[in-house]
């Protein structure tokens, strides 16, 4: 028998983000699209874990990410800071919606599908805060999410 296959936290933190109103799928991942053009006009957000627990008698997970939001303007001088607070503040607001943060979340990469999960709670750890690029036309916000979040079909004895 196969060993039980768990899912990444940050793919759970990208099905999460990737279902709020405005977000799509192929722009919220763990690593920023190589080609700008093809998130300039809606910008991006990746995540990667900094902390967090896993429940120790029970199959539930608290895990902080750091999320990047990120917008660009190619081959401009401004850097699109307002599309970027503006995606962030999005995601805020999902955390206060209280009624609709916990949704099934369906979770797959590079063609691999995983157990699905549902977020239980979430919400924004720290202030949201600007992160330079590398290029002058890229404008970052970064801040820490935590979210409660169980793996469907997962049983603990």
């Amino acid at each position: 028998m196969p060993p039980k296959l768990l899912c990444p936290p940050e793919l759970v933190f990208a099905a999460w983000i990737a279902s709020i109103p405005g977000f799509a799928p192929d722009v919220v991942a763990t690593v920023l699209p190589t080609n700008s053009d093809t998130w300039a006009a809606n910008g991006a957000v990746i995540m990667f874990t900094v902390g967090g627990t896993e429940g120790t008698y029970i199959a539930v997970s608290d895990t902080v990410c750091q999320i990047e939001c990120w917008a660009c303007n190619p081959g401009g001088n401004e850097p699109p800071w307002l599309m970027a607070e503006g995606m962030a503040g999005q995601i805020r607001l999902a955390c206060l919606d209280r009624p609709n943060i916990s949704r099934p979340l369906m979770i797959a990469q590079n063609k691999v599908a995983y157990p699905g999960a549902s977020v239980r709670g979430a919400q924004v750890l720290t202030v949201a805060r600007r992160v330079y690029g590398a290029s002058s036309d890229y404008a970052g916000i970064i801040f820490d999410l935590y979210l409660t979040w169980t793996q469907d079909g997962l049983i603990t004895r």
